[in-house]
């Protein structure tokens, strides 16, 4: 090295040791909260003095002897801006276009990281989209096994050309919130398709409750285990390829074979299932499949997945020439697990899309077994074509390849990550409060959920020390197939527990029981959940005048052969909604089948009743002033009232404000999820 370069390195590293920092969050675009305690915060040398000025407020402060500060402000009575907030310590930080309003965080899974272009009414709200005072940070997927000091992402202005990939729930929450306050609104979003509740806590939440404690443990040993066991895999792997002669090329020209128009030479048709090729391609190298995927304009609408099993070796995914999904033997799913890869919007087109897989098979025939798409089959004919072979293995050889290792443990899935990457990064950004979507993925243990949703909120709150923030809960909507008959229904426990939390201070509960779709567990009119959050937060938060609750239950009488039900929210009177007759099956391709009642004669549908015996049936209901009276020939000493008490109800209990009620119990018989634990 020249000493000029010697000179230099010490040099830069003095000078990047005096650069004040900020977390990605403090960025272009920011919107910070207009509260009286409003913390900025980063690294810099230890010692270093920093100063801070914004809306005509210059505060100062000095890093610890890490080099981390943090100093609060006073936006209380600034404008809502644009500033520019000035940082300054040895070296200078111009952060442009802040915005001073209402911060919310939303977060949860899929229903929540749902974007608005693929939202039902899509094209008429992006076009609508331009407003420089709703902005949205969406914070990258990461997750750690011990809390992060930083998230990444950036702020976004609202605008036809970003707002596609906007969260469709916060987006309309914020559209309405700001329209109808005329302040600036930022959302923080953080969410993960899949996730359960449990990933969103932290360590020492998680060990607060026994239970979530022992299992974490053990969730914890499990994927540490997992992971050695891939790193084991893994090297064994490329040890037996390179000792069998037989390491894997990558592929030069992808566009041969996963290409829109390629020559049909060399190309062997197949039917999959079962997928097998009749020695008419060989066993082991590169194998191509490859077919033609005719997509209707609905399914346009929304990210599409493919779904396809175990190939036997590694695969690489194209759809229309655009590598989508790269499976290697350093990150292999596990033995037999099936693969997933998701096509973003923008690769879809209407009509012909080309689907391709390259399968690098070394010791395993290669195969296709099975394969399907979202909403739409993709069995039938397929073309495979060689583009390396490689040579039979002798039984030794065949005997000696490593086997892969049980299925991979997701981190969506693990104690604590989610929180430690996405979640406490965050802390202590001023926030006005949080929504929250999440429980799909906790349903087959709702009655855990009891304890662990109320323990998440009760955790955030305390770690953001802002008091007991709002926190609005969105409860699922109804979603699988209808039943005949009255049962036990895992996905109503879950909407029990989330009104249960609602009950906790400062807390609300968003209805969905009316949004819902059989065959989806995305239901696609994201602006009725996203009006009804905001419904909430302008009303309870903000000071509005308006309807934000449907009737909710709040007391049962037994008279005589009947049970009287008494609501709170009846907001000008109960209301029968009228009872369509079809239900959605899935909405993005047009699929609904015939309503079937269950109480015909009723005003109401979606009632059980029973008595002393435990035994559900069907109940006639009618509003009765204002309340309700519930009753059925087959129960004639009742003793217990459900209502929309099931995976997919159909149920019809209104007020005058058009908002549904929700489903509840009146019993407190043992829940059928009770024993299930994380």
């Amino acid at each position: 090295m020249k000493l000029s370069h010697l000179i230099l390195v010490p040099l830069l590293l003095q000078a990047a040791l005096a650069d004040v920092r900020l977390p990605a969050i403090f960025s272009d675009h920011m919107v910070l909260e207009r509260g009286d305690r409003v913390p900025v915060w980063g690294s810099a040398d230890p010692n270093e003095s920093i100063a801070i000025d914004i809306a005509g407020q210059r505060q100062t402060g000095r890093a610890d002897e890490k080099g981390w500060w943090r100093i609060d402000l006073d936006l209380s009575k600034a404008g809502h801006g644009p500033y520019e907030l000035l940082v300054e310590g040895k070296s200078r930080r111009v952060i442009s276009d802040v915005l001073i309003g209402e911060v919310w965080l939303a977060s949860g899974q899929s229903n929540m990281t749902f974007p608005l272009e693929a939202d039902a009414d899509a094209a008429t709200a992006i076009a609508e989209s331009a407003n420089p005072q709703i902005r949205m940070f969406a914070v990258e997927k990461a997750f750690g096994e011990n809390p992060l000091d930083e998230v990444s992402g950036t702020w976004v202005v609202s605008s036809p050309e970003t707002s596609g990939k906007f969260s469709a729930v916060a987006y309309y929450f914020a559209r309405r919130v700001q329209g109808q306050l005329g302040v600036p609104v930022g959302v923080i979003h953080a969410s993960w398709g899949g996730s359960n509740a449990e990933a969103w806590l932290s360590g020492e939440a998680l060990d607060s409750d026994e239970n979530l404690k022992l299992s974490s443990m053990k969730y914890r040993e499990k994927f540490a285990q997992r992971k050695q066991e891939s790193k084991k895999f893994a090297a064994a792997m490329e040890q037996w390829m390179r000792e069998s002669g037989r390491p894997e090329q990558p592929t030069s020209e992808p566009d041969r074979f996963a290409g829109d128009e390629i020559s049909g030479e060399g190309w062997v048709s197949f039917q999959v299932p079962p997928g097998g090729l009749l020695g008419e391609i060989p066993a082991n190298g590169v194998i191509w499949f490859r077919r033609e995927v005719d997509l209707p304009p609905d399914l346009l609408k929304q990210n599409f997945r493919v779904d396809f099993k175990d190939t036997g070796g590694v695969e690489t995914v194209y759809w229309n020439g655009s590598e989508v999904l790269n499976v290697s033997y350093a990150e292999h799913p596990g033995k037999d697990v099936p693969r997933r890869a998701y096509i973003p919007m923008h690769k879809l087109r209407s009509g012909k899309n080309i689907l391709a897989i390259r399968v690098f098979a070394p010791g395993r025939p290669a195969t296709l077994p099975g394969i399907s798409g979202e909403s739409l089959p993709l069995d039938g004919r397929w073309q495979a074509k060689t583009e390396t072979i490689l040579p039979s293995l002798d039984p030794a050889s065949l005997a000696s390849i490593p086997q892969p290792p049980g299925p991979s443990m997701s981190p969506k899935g693990m104690p604590g990550y989610l929180f430690n990457g996405m979640i406490r990064p965050l802390i202590p950004y001023a926030l006005t409060g949080a929504i929250w979507y999440q429980g799909e993925s906790n349903a087959k243990r709702a009655a855990q959920y009891r304890t662990t949703l109320p323990l998440l909120i009760r955790d955030w709150r305390a770690r953001w020390g802002q008091g007991d923030f709002p926190f609005i809960i969105c409860q699922l909507a109804n979603h699988l197939e209808k039943k005949d008959a009255p049962q036990e229904s895992a996905w109503s426990e879950l909407r029990g527990a989330q009104a249960d939390a609602a009950k906790l201070p400062n807390c609300d509960l968003a209805v969905l029981i009316d949004q819902g779709e059989a065959n989806d567990i995305h239901p696609r009119n994201k602006k009725i959940a996203g009006d009804r959050v905001a419904a909430i937060a302008l009303a309870r938060n903000y000071g509005a005048d308006l309807p934000f609750s449907g009737p909710v239950y709040r007391s049962m009488r037994v008279e005589g052969d009947k049970i009287r039900l008494s609501f709170d929210h009846a907001a000008g009177g109960l209301v029968a909604a009228e009872i369509p007759a079809t239900h959605i099956l899935k909405s993005i391709i047009n699929q609904t089948a015939p309503l079937a009642r269950h109480s015909p004669a009723s005003e109401l549908e979606g009632f059980q009743i029973c008595g002393q015996d435990r035994r559900w049936v069907w109940a006639d209901a009618r509003i009765d002033g204002n309340g309700v009276l519930v009753w059925s020939p087959d129960v004639p000493q009742p003793s217990a009232v459900r209502y929309a008490w099931a995976d997919n109800p159909t149920c019809n209990l209104f007020n005058s404000a058009g908002l549904p009620a929700g489903p509840f119990r009146t019993d407190s018989f043992p829940l059928s999820t009770k024993d299930v634990k994380y």
